[in-house]
């Protein structure tokens, strides 16, 4: 304005580090961007910073673990440890499913936490190892879409089965029954694992130094439970609701093929945007 102008040499931008804006014309004093305090010294801070994080050997083995880990996978992972972090903050008999406060106060949201909060921390670390290697196995097997609901279906199917037999029990004389808790991502992962080891190939697999038959490893794993930890009606469910998907018995409740290969579409292509949006 006035005829005053503003050069710069090319290739360089006003601002940035070592591009220095002339003086203007009219007689303004010329001001200096190329201190480390201006725009361009954050900007050269911010990719520094950058460089370091992509250096740094946790950030990469971070990444490596979600390239090879399928997406519903990954996700349940992460909101599991999430979940985890989340019970150190509020009471643990707020988000576990107790079928009285479940069905008389309608605190549905139970049936949705209770499997995903586990008990400590040694319970959380074994059950994200063993549902690591169960959920890519079965995730690349059926597909995402196909795994999601499968997860949801063993997730809800579970916490159904333990709400109704723990009112059977109420009404047959066992008050105490609807104050019963099921809480634990073992839930879901021995749920699914039922399902891995009907539709295993091999016939056996190896417990310690036994092999036992494919089919039946799940119930020699839940005896081995009921030894050491105690009686776990939660966990008898998820078997329950497990063996009856593995032999087709849950069947009028899955989608068409249809159906979950369009949502199997639509989430490929969401997670192919997400990628090239996001940096983790």
């Amino acid at each position: 304005r006035g005829g005053g102008t503003v050069s710069h040499s090319p290739g360089t931008i006003p601002g940035a580090r070592g591009g220095t804006p002339k003086a203007c014309q009219t007689g303004r004093p010329s001001m200096d961007f190329s201190g480390g305090n201006g725009g361009g010294g954050g900007a050269g801070g911010a990719s520094q910073r950058g460089a370091s994080a992509e250096q740094n050997p946790l950030v990469q083995r971070y990444r490596q673990w979600a390239g090879e880990t399928p997406f519903v996978t990954r996700s349940l992972m992460q909101l599991v440890v999430a979940m985890f972090i989340f019970s150190l903050f509020v009471p643990s008999n707020a988000l576990v499913n107790i079928p009285y406060f479940t069905v008389m106060y309608l605190e549905v949201y139970r049936i949705l936490l209770a499997p995903l909060l586990s008990r400590g921390i040694l319970s959380l670390v074994f059950a994200l190892m063993s549902f690591y290697r169960t959920g890519a196995t079965l995730e690349r097997a059926y597909g995402s879409a196909a795994f999601g609901i499968l997860v949801s279906t063993v997730l809800v199917g579970t916490q159904a089965i333990f709400i109704t037999i723990a009112f059977m029990a109420a009404l047959g004389g066992d008050m105490s029954a609807i104050f019963w808790v099921a809480q634990g991502f073992w839930l879901v992962v021995m749920g699914l694992m039922v399902i891995d080891c009907v539709a295993d190939t091999n016939p056996t697999r190896r417990l310690f130094v036994v092999q036992i038959p494919s089919k039946y490893y799940p119930l020699v794993t839940f005896a081995l439970w009921l030894v050491f930890m105690g009686p776990r009606m939660d966990m008898a469910c998820s078997l329950m609701i497990g063996y009856a998907y593995a032999f087709h018995k849950l069947d009028w409740l899955q989608p068409s093929a249809e159906r979950i290969r369009q949502w199997e579409v639509r989430c490929w292509y969401r997670c192919r945007a997400a990628e090239k949006t996001l940096t983790w």
